[in-house]
């Protein structure tokens, strides 16, 4: 198990649901973010790890194989400009 960045304990609650009464936090990004529509959005829920002995809050997204995607489009669009 990983330890707390802040306090190093072991005391981490894993998986936490974020919430907010009106909306879930998402992580949205854009395969085309310069494109007028259809910019090929992403979205994906983030879950969290509590440390419960400093209360130190680490976001990660859910949804990594749709965000790798994203990603490759960015690193390949990048390296086609050079």
């Amino acid at each position: 198990m990983k330890k707390c960045l802040e306090c190093g304990s072991e005391k981490i609650l894993q998986n936490a649901e974020t919430e907010e009464r009106t909306f879930i936090l998402m992580i949205k990004a854009f395969g085309k973010p310069d494109a007028i529509v259809f910019k090929d959005a992403v979205t994906s829920k983030v879950k969290a790890k509590v440390c419960v002995n400093c209360g130190y809050v680490q976001f990660y997204a859910t949804n990594l194989s749709e965000l790798n995607r994203i990603y490759e489009i960015h690193v390949n669009s990048y390296n086609t400009k050079k």
